[in-house]
């Protein structure tokens, strides 16, 4: 846990900065990959956004830049977990993307897998249900020796461009109960925060 601390504290002012929004949103062609922006409302927010997808933050997370990610990265404020959402790079295949995630994610919660290449992990992988407009979804499960780490993963295209968002997670072993609140089922599902963010995703 001591690197999820470390990236709490490192990004402790841009969280307080970003408390007060309302809706963010990324767009694909933005040239700093990502902007965040404060919208009363969801009509104002997707003017403002062009061809970027909205959404609206949910409470309880801490909202920060993602290095070497187009998109944002929304950290629990009291537990291990958290929510994501990026663009592949120009020219990025969505698996490569998808494999950065989970190499990003990991060792912030499994210590003993802090270098290994996600080529490396054994994941437990299962399909899960979609959300409304989404083209996959799955779920990687790592299970080592000390700690447990959930990864769901979701595919959405929207205006010709195809982003990820999702949702992960952390128990270790022994102290499973500790997690129940935001260890999702098989189904990816049972995480209120996490459906608070998906949900204001625009409809087409």
């Amino acid at each position: 846990m001591n690197k999820q601390f470390k990236i709490f504290s490192r990004y402790l002012l841009l969280s307080l900065a970003a408390a007060f929004l309302t809706f963010t949103f990324i767009s694909v062609n933005d040239a700093r990959a990502q902007t965040i922006t404060q919208s009363k409302t969801q009509k104002e927010a997707a003017k403002k956004a062009g061809q970027g997808v909205t959404f609206k933050i949910p409470e309880g997370v801490m909202p920060m830049e993602w290095s070497k990610f187009k998109g944002l990265l929304m950290l629990d404020k009291k537990q291990p977990a958290g929510i994501f959402i990026s663009y592949p790079d120009e020219n990025e295949p969505l698996e490569d993307l998808k494999a950065r995630a989970r190499e990003f994610i990991l060792p912030m919660f499994a210590h003993d897998r802090k270098d290994a290449k996600d080529k490396d992990i054994t994941w437990r992988i299962t399909d899960i249900p979609t959300h409304p407009g989404d083209a996959a979804a799955k779920m990687y499960l790592y299970q080592g020796e000390k700690q447990s780490v959930q990864i769901s993963i979701y595919e959405r295209e929207w205006n010709g461009g195809t982003f990820i968002y999702g949702y992960f997670s952390m128990k270790t072993v022994g102290k499973e109960k500790d997690a129940k609140k935001i260890w999702a089922d098989d189904k990816g599902q049972g995480i209120k925060p996490f459906e608070e963010f998906w949900k204001t995703f625009p409809t087409k």
